[in-house]
């Protein structure tokens, strides 16, 4: 379990000094998307492949939701990034990083906002283990706030 841990801080700590340069050669004022292609052109410089748009499905009580539903960014199917482009993160963008978290089968995100004079940055994962949860299920899953988790900026 703690090579596990050990591998996804590692992996985080990697996308967040790669979302750091981003936000430093680019500063804030520009739209998400121009923030989520350079991060994505970042991470593929280090050998770390992103998976752009990915589509969310949505299964509620037997049928499937054609909802539109899409994670900025998903890091080799383990790590999910929202980016943001806004004055201040809420709890509203924390809800939905932890829904799209649940929706997805990811169990770390990572939420970010270049909007901000240093980029600013929430590390959530899902617990305890979900073995024979579906996704999506209420029951098995928690919040837990990871520790070294900060913004920089507010």
């Amino acid at each position: 379990m703690n090579l596990v841990r050990n591998h996804h801080g590692n992996l985080t700590y990697k996308i967040i000094g790669l979302a750091m340069r981003v936000h430093r050669n680019l500063g804030p004022g520009l739209l998400e998307s121009v923030y989520r292609r350079c991060l994505c052109h970042e991470l593929r410089l280090a050998d770390i492949p992103p998976e752009q748009e990915v589509y969310l499905p949505i299964h509620y009580n037997g049928i499937d939701i054609e909802s539109g539903y899409r994670a900025d960014i998903i890091v080799r199917g383990e790590v999910l990034l929202e980016l943001k482009a806004v004055e201040h993160l809420g709890p509203l963008h924390e809800a939905q990083l932890l829904t799209y978290l649940r929706i997805s089968r990811c169990r770390l995100g990572l939420l970010m906002n270049f909007n901000a004079l240093s980029l600013a940055f929430q590390r959530r994962a899902l617990g305890p283990p979900c073995s024979g949860v579906r996704p999506g299920a209420a029951d098995g899953y928690a919040t837990i706030p990871i520790a070294g988790s900060a913004s920089a900026a507010r």
